[in-house]
């Protein structure tokens, strides 16, 4: 008697095993649909600079330290795109610098804004280098950091935390 028993636990202890196991694949596979989708929405967004741009927002990964040290390399920035007007003086901002055909995004603060007309600005950046507001891609307090860099750094610290 005892051992039936025993056995139909097993068998709806499996069953409830095999439908926890059947949650979770379903929502690593809704991740995984996530992530492809995001993916291809970004690729097929890219502007003239290899930049994913959605909406009014620029999807923009620190590939070196020059956004130090504010960002590190890895960092995954969203930068929204402010109106030229709202752009003032010792405000930082990112931009497209284009030296030598060669497209970087780069960080500076402004040290002067002129209105050239109705959608055209110029912004001084760092004394002395001018910026076309066609360049410019938003203000640094308009951004949501997605720091995934930090995230794999917190989960490998961690693992090696545990490894000793």
């Amino acid at each position: 008697m005892y051992d039936i028993i025993g056995f139909e636990s097993m068998v709806v202890m499996m069953k409830v095993i095999k439908r926890i196991g059947k949650g979770i694949l379903g929502i690593i596979v809704a991740f995984y649909i996530l992530v492809s989708i995001f993916i291809t929405v970004c690729l097929v967004n890219y502007n003239d600079y290899s930049i994913a741009v959605i909406g009014d927002r620029s999807i923009i990964t620190a590939d070196d330290n020059s956004l130090n040290p504010d960002f590190k390399k890895g960092d995954l920035l969203v930068v929204k795109k402010n109106d030229n007007e709202d752009v003032k003086i010792n405000d930082s901002i990112f931009f497209y610098n284009n030296y030598k055909n060669v497209v970087s995004v780069n960080m500076a603060k402004v040290t002067n804004s002129r209105r050239i007309n109705d959608m055209e600005y110029t912004f001084t950046v760092d004394g002395d280098y001018d910026i076309s507001s066609e360049y410019f891609i938003g203000k640094v307090d308009t951004i949501l950091c997605l720091f995934l860099y930090e995230i794999v750094a917190v989960v490998r610290e961690f693992k090696n935390y545990e490894d000793e």
